[in-house]
């Protein structure tokens, strides 16, 4: 009996200690998911946390770039090159000698957090200022957000062609870079870049019709403008370069080099009255006479040429006689200031050159820029530059070369870009003329005519180096936009 009794004690404490290993078991388990559920739960809470502080850090450092923005245009619209320069020279600009903060407040202006700017200013020849912008929170101060915005003032050097008057681009011609012109553009060669126009219509100074802003006589627009035309466009100012003219002037004459004024003797021979008993007597006398403009020769040892034109032809822009060469050297700054007409040739290598021509003392005299043998670059990369800029015109000779290569933004303020029509002369047929840089003209371009005379093959290569490095002082605008966003 007694043994009976234990066994069945014995089967009830078993079965006790299975349900309470399946209870304690049973606790683990949930014990193991409720613990996992909250730190599932709290990872995803502290994730949500963390990508709302990198969001919110995010909009700090926007803040801070849309602030600089303000900021430029707070202090720099409407400013002449020389001043931009000098708020950049200053050291005073924010952000550009050590970061600079700004707290940040929310709706209900409770400070939340701050972001801080470092700004690398402009060089001298650029039109780029880059500005770093890294916002954080209170909150989260070791979650961080930084961008990278590239600010850029247009330049007058970013156009393949730019004008202040109607254009016409024929069948032979050829067009890599962006087009604009105040006026209307008829265009018949081949545009690879946008074309785009000031007007929604113009007069056709060929035929007196109304015409679209920018039109084609070709059949299939699509086979013309590869990359589509657009009308009507903000114009863009040529009076404005008579400050730039100024500025350059005086930084030429005080940095650079400034030609002007130079005159030259002149032996002036005839027959003169002297009374009895000889009557009349042959004599020469020597007289100060003026120069027609200077010849500049650009050299790929970082020199210049500069040669006293005595005499050329009236209309064919041919030197017949000019005086033995000076050397110069081609001046750190870049820039060549002459006051009076400018012939200019040559070759350059990694030197940047802006060589002006105006005579800024007189309201009636206009001067002009003639080039008849090529003006290269030995890299085409960007390490050299050169801009012409003629108070009133940038002509190309009637003995210019059969084929001729010009490496230059070229600008003219007044006048227009172009050859004249000699329609009687064995050189009224050239082959092909290629610009590689870009063309701005007041009055109409063009180095040919309609009955086939002038250069039969017409080459606008745009150099895209000059978007973000345009020769030394070369017209821009006074505005900074945004050119690229980055985020870090």
């Amino acid at each position: 009996m007694n043994k009976k009794t234990t066994n069945k004690k014995t089967r009830r404490n078993t079965s006790g200690g299975f349900i309470a290993a399946y209870a304690l078991v049973t606790a683990a388990v949930i014990t193991t998911l409720l613990t996992g559920l909250l730190v599932f739960v709290s990872v995803a809470q502290r994730r949500s946390s963390d990508e709302i502080s990198r969001q919110q850090a995010l909009q700090l450092a926007e803040s801070g770039v849309y602030f600089y923005k303000w900021y430029l245009a707070h202090n720099l619209d409407g400013k002449n090159a020389q001043q931009i320069r000098g708020f950049w020279d200053s050291g005073t600009a924010y952000g550009s000698t050590t970061p600079y903060e700004v707290e940040v407040n929310d709706n209900a202006g409770i400070a939340m957090g701050k972001y801080s700017l470092s700004v690398a200013i402009p060089s001298a020849d650029s039109t780029i200022a880059t500005v770093e912008s890294t916002g954080w929170t209170y909150k989260h101060p070791g979650v961080r957000r930084s961008v990278r915005v590239r600010f850029r003032r247009a330049s007058w050097s970013e156009f393949a062609a730019l004008a202040n008057d109607a254009m016409r681009f024929g069948g032979g011609t050829n067009v890599q870079g962006p087009i604009h012109s105040n006026g209307g553009i008829r265009f018949d060669g081949v545009a690879n870049n946008q074309v785009s126009s000031s007007v929604v219509t113009y007069v056709d100074p060929d035929n007196g019709v109304i015409r679209p802003g920018v039109w084609t006589s070709q059949g299939d627009e699509s086979a013309v403008f590869l990359a589509g035309k657009k009308f009507p466009v903000p114009a863009i100012d040529f009076n404005g370069v008579t400050t730039d003219l100024a500025l350059i002037k005086s930084e030429a004459t005080d940095h650079g080099l400034y030609f002007g004024g130079d005159t030259y003797e002149k032996n002036v021979c005839g027959w003169q009255w002297v009374g009895p008993p000889i009557w009349w007597q042959w004599q020469c006398n020597t007289q100060e006479e003026s120069i027609e403009g200077y010849h500049i020769t650009l050299r790929v040892d970082d020199k210049l040429e500069k040669r006293l034109v005595y005499t050329s032809g009236s209309s064919t822009y041919n030197i017949t006689s000019e005086s033995a060469a000076e050397v110069f050297d081609i001046p750190a700054n870049g820039l060549i200031f002459i006051e009076d007409n400018a012939w200019v040739d040559g070759t350059i290598d990694t030197a940047r050159v802006t060589i002006a021509s105006a005579n800024l003392a007189s309201d009636v005299i206009e001067t002009d820029i003639y080039i008849n043998n090529d003006i290269r670059y030995t890299h085409t990369d960007g390490q050299e530059v050169i801009g012409l800029i003629a108070e009133n015109n940038i002509s190309v000779g009637l003995y210019s070369e059969n084929f001729l290569q010009i490496d230059a933004a070229l600008l003219a303020q007044k006048g227009r870009v172009g050859r004249n029509y000699y329609g009687f002369s064995n050189y009224r047929w050239r082959n092909t003329i290629t610009v590689y840089g870009s063309i701005a003209t007041n009055h109409r371009y063009g180095f040919a005519w309609t009955d086939g005379t002038g250069y039969a093959t017409r080459n606008l290569f745009f150099d895209n180096n000059l978007l973000y490095t345009p020769p030394p002082f070369f017209p821009t605008g006074t505005t900074y936009e945004l050119d690229l966003w980055e985020d870090l």
